[in-house]
């Protein structure tokens, strides 16, 4: 297949991988993004089967490139829009993100290129491609795996329940042996020789008990090993515009807004209410032990409340975004400071080393990091103990395993996706849940200023979604659960058994040139 043709294929069927939006509802629908994810990268793999290693690396730099530009184009629109950075340097970030994105498929292709006569191209590309997406949980910047395959199959609710066992690593693992042995199967037909038939006939029955497996899981999942009682968690959504939320001007309207959705939740006889993230308009001290204007507000609920905060170190003032646990009376329970900072949004990225704040401010602010995460208990339910999760700090499995292993039987997730207007990123954040839903197998609330607010149950099944930039109130009842699935134990397992077996084919490669 020619380059001219196959290059554009790829990188549509991957931008139709994922939720796809431009102020209009969801391009992709989710059974389209299931279905193309398998195909996205045929085409390419199709055009490089006889390529150079250095061919090989510049077309799947290119691809990279042009595929993550085309599900994160977003980002320009945040920073121009909400962060009044000019266009030029807008987009200067999001090409500067995407270009250390772009090294990951071109590494993938480049290995594939260099070991084809020692190894099966396809079981290279596959692990390679499964090992890089693993690591940008960890990089660049801390780890940005916001566009990975597996979150593509968002609507299979049957695959993804092997998640509770294999991570979203083994999802990739799946996707990439499929697409990498079909194209190697159509290559090797054409020219006669053994073809990767046996491996792709493999993988299809793999992908075949995978859907078995899940459909039986969810026919016959129930309440086993939930705690003794349900919690009833209401989700705000006061759809606060992002240019108005910090004015003074703005402050009396947005606290009778939340003062008003708050009082409808208590009378519904909620357990816990939740704010979204930096819900509370102004700047507070970390050190705040209560909330006078809540007082009388919450009845017999606790409520969690976003919020900026700040304290003295020296000679400097450290800002965090934090979460507040008030309890009835208002005074703080508990405090948690986001531990996973949005490079550009929240922090600029070697500003300790080099002057690049000079040039590039933060979107929302210079926060510094949270330390330990933190675990709270609902007042009536003693037996229920929940821990939080910021924004995006949803699309980091670890930090998911860390809450459910230190005793949670549910999650919060608190977000303000104002920032990404009417695009693609608020219909793609809001799909993370699902899969931290089914991997530790708890339920997720999700309460978002302008949307969307939802909830996930243990088997990743989403309800009550609000519409974009409109006001909700969301009222359900949980059910917080105890089991510790095989990922929660063990959530490294799929990374490592693919490592060591590409190992063993570098080795292979090494005995050759020897």
């Amino acid at each position: 297949m020619r380059k001219r043709i196959a290059l554009p294929s790829s990188i549509l069927l991957t931008a139709l991988s994922y939720p796809l939006a431009l102020y209009t509802p969801n391009l992709a629908p989710a059974w389209v993004s299931s279905v193309v994810v398998w195909f996205a990268l045929v085409p390419l793999l199709l055009s490089l089967h006889r390529a150079t290693p250095g061919e090989s690396f510049r077309w799947g730099y290119i691809y990279g490139l042009f595929a993550n530009g085309a599900a994160l184009f977003w980002i320009i629109i945040a920073m121009r829009k909400y962060g009044n950075l000019s266009w030029l340097l807008s987009g200067s970030i999001l090409f500067s993100l995407i270009a250390e994105l772009a090294f990951y498929p071109a590494v993938t292709f480049w290995t594939m290129a260099r070991l084809r006569n020692f190894a099966p191209a396809w079981l290279v590309g596959a692990l390679s491609f499964t090992l890089l997406e693993w690591t940008r949980v960890y990089m660049p910047l801390e780890g940005y795996p916001w566009i990975t395959p597996a979150y593509g199959l968002y609507g299979d609710s049957c695959l993804i329940q092997i998640v509770e066992w294999t991570g979203v690593a083994g999802l990739n693992l799946l996707i990439f042996t499929f697409s990498f042995s079909l194209a190697d199967s159509l290559t090797r037909k054409e020219e006669r020789r053994l073809s990767a038939i046996p491996a792709l006939v493999a993988v299809g029955a793999m992908i075949a008990a995978g859907h078995l497996y899940g459909f039986i899981r969810l026919r016959t999942f129930d309440s086993v090993s939930t705690v003794d009682s349900s919690v009833r968690v209401s989700l705000i959504q006061a759809n606060i515009p992002q240019d108005s939320k910090w004015q003074s001007a703005s402050r009396s309207q947005i606290f009778e807004k939340y003062g008003r959705l708050t009082a409808a939740a208590v009378a519904r006889d909620s357990d816990l209410i939740v704010w979204p993230e930096a819900a509370f308009p102004l700047t507070v001290a970390s050190s705040t032990s209560a909330f006078p204007i809540l007082r009388e507000t919450l009845g017999e609920a606790d409520l969690v409340l976003g919020a900026a905060t700040w304290e003295r170190a020296g000679d400097r003032e450290l800002y965090r975004n934090s979460a507040f646990i008030v309890g009835p009376d208002a005074r703080v329970k508990l405090r948690y400071d986001k531990r996973h900072l949005v490079p550009f949004g929240e922090y600029v990225p070697f500003s300790d080393i080099l002057p690049t704040q000079k040039f590039v401010p933060a979107v929302a602010g210079n926060f510094v990091k949270g330390g330990v995460p933190i675990l709270a208990t609902v007042p009536r339910r003693p037996d229920a103990r929940y821990g939080i999760l910021i924004c995006y700090e949803v699309l980091f499995p670890d930090l998911a395993v860390d809450l459910v292993r230190g005793g949670a039987n549910f999650l919060v997730n608190i977000t303000n996706d104002a920032w990404f207007d009417e695009t693609s990123g608020p219909y793609q954040h809001v799909e993370f849940g699902r899969f931290r839903a089914i991997e530790t197998r708890r339920p997720i609330v999700r309460a978002a200023n302008t949307g969307v607010t939802a909830w996930f149950d243990a088997r990743g099944n989403i309800h009550d979604t609000t519409s974009l930039f409109t006001e909700g109130l969301v009222t359900t009842d949980i059910h917080p659960r105890r089991e510790m699935t095989f990922y929660v134990r063990h959530p490294q397992f799929i990374p490592h058994v693919a490592a060591m077996i590409l190992l063993i084919a570098g080795l292979g490669f090494f005995r050759r040139r020897s």
